[in-house]
């Protein structure tokens, strides 16, 4: 293995670019799109590590170069814990190598993953676990499905409380065969941002029975010191997502925040590669808005015309996206608005950008054990993500949100109108029923 940085060229001009970002643990990645000089490509083949191919939907996002971590020039940074502290604080990302310790083996998590590909694949999943669930979280009876292009499933668990598990699809894709499972309670939608704590603790207990490596997700001494210390208090893993992530499929660009006070608020996310691997993008808000300031400028100045022509072919169209990038809290809040809003486009089915984004030294590969921990202090303040397969086969994964795990009194209030709304919800959809028919 080589030991030294990459010699001089292109490559090496990519790596050592001032505004690069350098991330704890993450190998070097670099894009390439099948144009370049092969003398350049040559004289960096004894650091290339692998070559992972980016498909998603049906939009070829080009290559990636996965390097040995020697292919990068050292750098004098920050000491690591205050280099952590910092990307927590920022709202950017932090990779956690190898952090699940024994991931659950591979054949047993696609086993999962073709159970709940069949027909009534949920159903049949909580059936084989339904001595683990016992009565307090015994499979129900069908629910009404938020997303009807999407999902495929939603089951009431206990009769107590108002919890359930849902199975859908990532996307309407034909050739995406992703699955996600999520656990929460209460109305799908109005309730995914509750500061029920009682409830979220339900979650866990479910979501833990069910899914076996979510038990040791925040128990890890290291992490939840340093997640107890960053958020001010203990912290609750809630809101569980197991997420099958299938050649040609992976999530678009989106944040996990709400609009909700910081203070007892969803802080984070952590993400666990359990089986098969998977291809991150991930960066803050913030970030996000300099690369696609940079990206409009390239096309301003004549680069890329054929990209021009793809996300906005009429020249209006082009100019209200440079009018929208020059305000920069305008430009946030379109980034994070579902699916990017105007800027869709640009971040979701332009290769280029994706190669920028990768060469900023944002990209990451996920294996078997490691995490991703994404923080969140708000919507404008969160870490964006976009996420691709990166097997030849399913992928297997756990999403979890981490909420403070605290009472504070103004939330008693909340609970009871919480609780009250999730009681007479059934009567008065009941009455329109009535009504309808």
């Amino acid at each position: 293995m080589e030991t030294t940085p990459v010699p001089p060229g292109v490559f090496h001009d990519v790596l050592t670019a001032p505004d690069r970002v350098w991330t704890p643990g993450a190998n070097p990645v670099l894009s390439v799109h099948g144009d370049e000089d092969p003398q350049e490509i040559e004289a960096i083949q004894p650091w290339i590590r692998e070559t992972v191919r980016l498909q998603r939907r049906g939009v070829d996002h080009g290559d990636w170069l996965v390097l040995n971590p020697e292919a990068a020039p050292a750098r004098e940074d920050h000491p690591p814990e205050a280099l952590l502290d910092e990307r927590w604080y920022e709202a950017r990302p932090i990779l956690l190598p190898g952090f699940l310790k024994e991931p659950e083996d591979e054949a047993f998590a696609l086993e999962r993953f073709r159970t709940l590909s069949g027909d009534k694949g949920l159903r049949a999943f909580l059936t084989d676990h339904i001595p683990r669930l016992g009565e307090t979280f015994a499979p129900g009876s069908n629910m009404h499905l938020h997303e009807a292009h999407r999902d495929l499933e939603r089951i009431k668990l206990g009769g107590d409380h108002d919890l359930w598990v849902k199975l859908g699809r990532l996307s309407s894709h034909k050739k995406d065969a992703s699955l996600r499972v999520r656990f929460s309670f209460g109305k799908e939608g109005p309730d995914d941002a509750s500061r029920d704590i009682e409830r979220h603790r339900l979650v866990r207990e479910v979501a833990e029975l069910l899914l076996p490596d979510a038990r040791g997700l925040t128990t890890d001494p290291w992490l939840s010191e340093h997640l107890q210390r960053w958020v001010g208090g203990p912290v609750l893993p809630t809101q569980h997502i197991a997420y099958f992530n299938a050649p040609n499929g992976g999530a678009l660009w989106h944040h996990d925040g709400f609009n909700e006070p910081l203070e007892g608020g969803q802080r984070g996310v952590l993400y666990t590669q359990v089986a098969g691997r998977t291809a991150w993008l991930a960066l803050s808000i913030d970030e996000l808005c300099h690369l696609v300031r940079e990206f409009l400028e390239y096309m301003t100045e004549g680069d890329l015309p054929w990209v021009r022509e793809r996300i906005a072919p009429k020249p209006a169209a082009f100019d209200r996206l440079v009018a929208l990038a020059k305000r920069f809290p305008r430009l946030r809040r379109e980034l994070g608005r579902p699916g990017g809003g105007e800027l869709s486009g640009l971040i979701h089915a332009a290769p280029e950008f994706t190669a920028l984004c990768a060469d900023a030294g944002h990209a990451f590969l996920l294996g078997p054990g490691d995490g991703l921990l994404m923080p969140n202090h708000g919507l404008e303040k969160t870490v964006m993500h976009t996420v691709f397969c990166a097997s030849p086969g399913p992928t297997y994964a756990i999403s979890t949100a981490l909420r403070e795990d605290a009472e504070y009194p103004e939330l008693s209030a909340m609970r009871g109108a919480s609780a009250e709304r999730a009681r007479g919800g059934r009567n008065r959809g009941a009455r329109r029923s009535r009504r309808r028919r």
